[in-house]
């Protein structure tokens, strides 16, 4: 730093520029060399302080022994990063004012003076420091390790491990390797103890002979790898920066009318949310959440991890509906040709990226460097302070490649995606593209979490919990008086107090009529949207599947997107008008209809006045007869919703098909539809029964009449011919009959026409449970039974009667 601190102020040392006209001499061959020694030295400098300071302060700390060392070491890890950040942040605004404005000699001169300070307070406190001596090198045994496996590949593992067949080191608490990646055993497996081992006991060629330590500390860094991969992803969101960089410029950047923002400094807005989320999170949230539980409450290590990276693509998310709202913002104002351009947008809309980038970083960076530092051996932890930084380094690597291959691929049609005019370009797609790879990476690192069991933290902190009722993490239960007191080991628990059965049930209460409001509404609202009639159909299949195949509860992409919706307005009371016309016809039900005096309401279609309970318009009274109508039909689908669940293939293989082949478009008929599904679902009733009188014939013939457990020699695949055909019966039946009410119906009544069909699957309920108890009480008085309901025995109930022995949740 001080190499590089001269170049600014010795002017023998920096070619010379005259600043009037701006004209500077090319730079000589020692000025170059000075320079070039200076940045060398500088990375040198602080790779190697970066690689170990972080391990050398948690060797301070750490004391396995310590009860409080797992909370120790957290804070640790997130008071250093959040230093660190905080650094950063002073470098990027305080550090760069004084270069702008007071010279490179006063902003080269601060650093300086700053790392010789911190350089002599190093060496000052360094007789208190512990100081772990290495043995040997790391990289070399581990080296050693898959030298001496590969060299051994072909001899046999002993099927008893014991301690003799094993190379072990002196001292070594572990006597046998662990049964995971079993092939690396082979590297510690003594061949002849003659030939392998000299006469002090140490191995006479280490690369064909290694100890059971070395074997298990490749194997450490082997099983963290994946884990710690899955953060790649979290960083090549995060150093999208430079793009957000030119997306602010395009942007109004002003915070008053006086003051406006670098678009360069917008990345401090990452910065401050890792320097303030780290402390809020170890001095508010955390001692909160343990003042709640009456008990220390720690987030576990993958949890954090996993948060950071659903964190990492809600900020792409973010920044996509960001970016598509200011490119539609650009072009409706006319500025697709000018991408320097300022659009009537704030710039603080970028703060979601950058506050959700700093969560992830706070999250996933510091849980993967504590996760590594806790998994690894102790003789390791310069490796585990430094495997999130590689990853950082490969994932540079990866948005490289991603950016290249997105603009090569994208650029063949016309405009690339990341082209630079933004406002032609789909920086949007982009973005999008990186929140879907940001979902998959999320299900890879679940599958890396299950596959990796239980992290060795979480079993420590079990371990306390077990010793004096210490730490427990957040997932095992919010509120434990909440919720009655159970005794795992004896099975015993208490009865529950009237106010825990309250929160219960207010809790269900409350699920079921936020699940009731977004149900009976969610259909229809989407279906405003599509004013093409010859879209709706593909619509409602595609609502259905979804339904069938995800949760249905709303998220906060609901709110981000509802200044896109279309929000049509109810003037009255649907409900209330039908009952109206019910209560009205009843009233006048003495007088004669006359064929010109009808009541017509205004703004519609046909002419107006009213009069409440005695007098309705012909809307009122027309929105009534269609539902009528409509229920007629509808309610023959009742039989169906006894049995099914699923379906979808119709809409993008069937009638394309056929299309092709009769060369116009083919489709269905509604009713035809609703035809073809309740044949499909007694098919499937028919087949069950089919079945089942095979089942039960095969039974008594091998003599299992008694034994309504065991198993008989027929394929349990013989069922898919139900669920097949019942599926079949929903995609048909099901979309056409909601397809069927919605265009039958009148528009102010769409939110009844999606409902139509859910009422019919609740009465279906309830009489398949009294068609069930029907047959159940018949036939039981003549000894046996038919039904499900008391056939604890299948080999002697008579359920070819009714078809499946399907019990009432599944119909």
């Amino acid at each position: 730093m001080i190499l590089l601190w001269s170049t600014a102020i010795i002017p023998q040392a920096r070619p010379y520029c005259d600043q009037f006209n701006t004209i500077c001499e090319a730079p000589t061959t020692p000025q170059l060399l000075l320079l070039y020694c200076s940045l060398g030295l500088i990375s040198i400098g602080a790779g190697s302080i970066r690689s170990s300071c972080m391990a050398f302060g948690a060797d301070q700390l750490d004391k396995r022994n310590n009860p409080e060392n797992t909370k120790t070491l957290q804070s640790f890890f997130g008071w250093y990063y959040a230093t660190i950040t905080f650094s950063a942040l002073i470098a990027v605004t305080l550090i760069v004012y004084v270069q702008d404005n007071l010279g490179w000699g006063m902003g080269f001169g601060i650093p300086v003076m700053l790392i010789f300070g911190s350089a002599v307070s190093f060496f000052l406190a360094s007789s208190f420091y512990i100081k772990l001596k290495a043995k040997t090198s790391l990289l070399t045994g581990l080296a050693q390790v898959i030298v001496a496996s590969f060299r051994n590949r072909h001899i046999e593992l002993p099927s008893h491990a014991t301690n003799e067949v094993y190379h072990i080191r002196k001292g070594s608490m572990l006597q046998v390797p662990s049964e995971k990646l079993r092939f690396l055993n082979k590297a510690c497996v003594i061949k002849d103890p003659q030939e392998d081992l000299t006469s002090n006991g140490d191995a006479s060629n280490p690369w064909s002979l290694c100890t059971v330590d070395q074997v298990e500390d490749l194997k450490a860094l082997i099983r963290v790898m994946p884990l710690c991969s899955a953060g790649i992803m979290m960083s090549v969101n995060v150093y999208q920066g430079s793009f957000m960089v030119i997306q602010a410029g395009t942007m109004d950047r002003h915070v008053t009318p006086n003051f406006e923002i670098p678009a360069g400094s917008f990345s401090m807005f990452m910065m401050i949310s890792i320097v303030v989320w780290i402390p809020f999170y170890d001095r508010i949230a955390l001692p909160l959440a343990s003042k709640i539980k009456g008990k220390p409450v720690r987030l576990g290590l993958k949890q954090r991890m996993g948060i950071g990276l659903l964190c990492s693509g809600a900020s792409m998310v973010a920044s996509a509906i960001i970016e598509y709202t200011r490119r539609k913002i650009a072009i409706e104002e006319g500025l697709s040709d000018e991408p320097a351009a300022v659009v009537h947008m704030s710039a603080l809309w970028i703060l979601p990226f950058y506050i959700l980038g700093g969560l992830a970083e706070a999250f996933n960076g510091i849980g993967q460097i504590e996760f590594c530092y806790s998994e690894l051996p102790k003789t390791m932890s310069t490796i585990a302070a430094n495997i999130y930084g590689f990853g950082t380094f490969i994932s540079n690597l990866v948005a490289s490649f991603i950016t290249s291959m997105v603009d090569n691929v994208t650029k063949r049609g016309g405009e690339s995606w990341i082209s630079s005019n933004m406002n032609k370009g789909h920086y949007d797609y982009y973005y999008c593209l990186l929140a879907g790879l940001s979902m998959l990476n999320f299900i890879y690192f679940l599958a890396c979490c299950k596959a990796y069991g239980p992290c060795h933290g979480d079993n420590k902190n079990r371990a306390e919990k077990s010793k004096k009722g210490d730490y427990e993490s957040i997932d095992d239960t919010m509120i434990p008086q909440a919720r009655p007191y159970c005794d795992q080991f004896n099975n015993i628990c208490e009865a529950p107090t009237t106010t825990q059965l309250l929160l219960l049930y207010c809790s269900l209460g409350l699920i079921s009529i936020g699940a009731g409001g977004v149900k009976s509404s969610c259909m229809a609202f989407s279906a405003d949207h599509l004013d093409e009639r010859n879209k709706l159909a593909e619509f409602l299949q595609l609502v259905l599947c979804c339904i069938n195949v995800c949760s249905s509860n709303p998220s906060i992409s609901f709110f981000l997107a509802s200044s896109f919706y279309i929000k049509l307005k109810a003037r009255a009371s649907l409900l209330t008008g039908l009952a109206q016309v019910v209560v009205a016809s009843l009233r006048k039900r003495h007088i004669e209809v006359l064929s010109e005096v009808y009541h017509i309401r205004e703004r519609s279609m046909l002419q107006v006045l009213s009069e409440k309970l005695s007098l309705c318009t012909i809307d009122q009274v027309e929105d009534l007869k269609a539902l009528i109508g409509v229920m007629l039909l509808c309610f023959a689908r009742i039989m169906l919703s006894i049995t099914v669940n699923q379906g979808q293939f119709m809409d993008r293989i069937a009638l394309p098909l056929a299309s092709k082949i009769k060369g116009k478009p083919v489709c269905p008929g509604l009713k035809q539809r609703m035809g073809i599904g309740l044949l499909c679902s007694c098919a499937s009733m028919v087949s069950s029964a089919c079945r089942v009188c095979t089942r039960l014939k095969m039974a008594i013939e091998e003599g299992l009449s008694d034994e309504p457990q065991a198993i008989v020699q027929m394929s349990a695949l013989w069922i898919l011919s139900f669920y097949v055909l019942a599926g079949l019966a929903e995609a048909f039946s099901g979309i056409g009959q909601i397809e069927f009410c919605y265009s039958e119906l009148p528009k102010t009544m769409l939110t009844i026409a999606a409902k139509v069909n859910g009422c019919g699957a609740v009465i279906g309920n309830l009489v398949a449970s009294l068609i069930i108890s029907l047959v159940d009480n018949v036939t039981k008085r003549g000894g046996g039974t038919y039904g499900p309901c008391h056939g604890d025995n299948e080999n002697q109930a008579e359920n070819s009667g009714i078809g499946d022995h399907e019990s009432i949740d599944q119909s």
